[in-house]
C-alpha cells in the first residue's frame, strides 16, 4: 500500500512539472519568435528560475533551516544544569496563561521556587516536572485548558460540524481548517510563541507523519490492546477502513442510516483530528529529532492512532450530548 501511494504521488507531482514546464517552454518560444531575439527566450527562462527559488525554494530552506523547537520534556536522570536550564526557558515562556495578572503571578511565583530549590536536583525536577504537568494538563482554577484539553476540545469540534454538516465540501474545508488552527493552539499551550518558520517546520513535521499511508484499517490491525476494540469486532474480516469499521458497530447496534451516516463522518473525522493532535504532541515532547526515520515515524503514528482510539468514547459522548442538548433547546425554542 504505501508503495503505491508512493507511486501515485510520484507520478502526479511528476505530470503536474511535465505540464508546467511544456507551457513555460511553449511561452519562451513565443516570446523569441515574436522579438526575434534568440537570447529573450533565455532571459524568460532565468527569470522563471529567480521567481521559483526566491518564493519556493528559498522560502522552504529558510523552514529547514529554522531552529528546534525545544523539547518540553525532561528525564529522570538530568543532572542539575540540565534541570536548572529548562526551569529558567519555561519561566521565559509562560504564555500559555491568557490572564496577564495570573501570568504574572505565575512567573514570579516559579522565579522564586527556582531560586530556593538551586543546589537541590530532587527539588528542582520536581517544579520542572510540576510545571510541565501544568502546560499538558491544564489547570482549572487558573481557566487554563493545557495541551491534552486542546486535543480534546478541538475533536469535539470537528466531531459536532462533520456530524451535523451533510456537505463533504464544506466537511473537507472546515476539518483542514479546524485541524490547522488545533495545531496551532496546542503549540501555544506550550506556553511558546515560535516564529513563523518554526511554525511552519511543525505543521510540515506534523502533517507528513499523520497523513502519509493513513489507512485505518492497517492502525487498527496493529495497535495492540486497546479499551475501544475488541477481537470480536474483527470477526467478519470484512473490515477495509475505518469508515466500514464505525460503519459495521453502528449497524451491529441498529442505528438509523441518516445518523448513522452522521456519526461516522463525525467519528472518523475525530479520530483523523485526535491523531494530528496527538503527533503534535510527541512533537513537543520529543522534539523533531523523533521524526527522523520509517521506523520512529511508525511507531508515533501507531501510538497515536492507539491513544486515539482510547479516547474516542469519551469525545463522542460528550459531542453527542451537545448535539442533542444544541436540537432540544431548538425544538423548546419553536414551541
Amino acid at each position: 500500500m504505501k508503495r503505491n501511494l508512493i507511486i501515485i504521488v510520484g507520478v502526479s507531482f511528476g505530470l503536474i512539472i511535465l505540464i508546467i514546464s511544456g507551457n513555460i517552454i511553449v511561452v519562451g518560444e513565443k516570446i523569441a519568435s515574436l522579438t526575434h531575439l534568440r537570447w529573450t527566450e533565455w532571459a524568460f527562462y532565468g527569470a522563471i528560475v529567480g521567481i521559483l527559488c526566491y518564493y519556493i525554494l528559498f522560502p522552504i530552506w529558510r523552514i529547514h533551516r529554522a531552529p528546534a523547537f525545544p523539547v518540553l520534556n525532561i528525564s529522570e536522570q538530568a543532572n542539575e544544569k540540565q534541570l536548572h536550564d529548562l526551569g529558567r526557558r519555561l519561566l521565559k515562556h509562560c504564555d500559555y496563561i491568557e490572564d496577564d495578572r495570573l501570568r504574572k503571578k505565575h512567573e514570579e511565583e516559579l522565579g522564586n521556587d527556582l531560586r530556593k530549590a538551586s543546589g537541590d536536583r530532587l527539588q528542582l525536577l520536581n517544579i520542572v516536572q510540576e510545571e510541565l504537568t501544568r502546560r499538558y494538563d491544564g489547570n482549572k482554577e487558573q481557566c487554563i485548558l493545557g495541551i491534552n484539553g486542546q486535543i480534546k476540545e478541538w475533536a469535539k469540534s470537528v466531531f459536532i460540524i462533520s456530524a451535523i454538516s451533510q456537505n463533504s465540501k464544506l466537511d473537507t474545508i472546515s476539518v483542514m481548517w479546524l485541524n490547522y488552527k488545533m495545531i496551532e493552539k496546542i503549540v501555544m499551550a506550550s506556553g511558546f510563541r515560535p516564529n513563523n518558520r518554526q511554525m511552519f517546520k511543525i505543521y510540515w513535521k506534523v502533517l507528513t507523519t499523520a497523513l502519509v499511508t493513513y489507512v485505518m484499517s492497517e492502525a487498527l490491525e496493529n495497535v495492540g490492546d486497546v479499551d475501544l476494540i475488541h477481537d470480536d469486532a474483527f470477526d467478519d474480516g470484512a473490515i477495509n477502513n475505518g469508515e466500514s469499521f464505525l460503519s459495521s458497530i453502528l449497524h451491529r447496534i441498529k442505528i438509523p442510516g441518516i445518523i448513522a451516516g452522521s456519526a461516522v463522518d463525525g467519528s472518523v473525522n475525530a479520530l483523523m483530528t485526535l491523531r494530528i493532535g496527538f503527533i503534535t504532541r510527541t512533537y513537543l515532547q520529543q522534539g523533531e529529532k523523533a521524526f527522523i526515520g520509517h521506523e520512529s515515524k511508525q511507531e508515533i503514528k501507531l501510538q497515536a492512532i492507539k491513544d486515539s482510539l482510547n479516547l474516542f468514547p469519551i469525545i463522542a459522548l460528550s459531542a453527542g450530548k451537545e448535539i442533542a442538548t444544541g436540537f432540544s433547546n431548538l425544538v423548546y425554542k419553536h414551541h
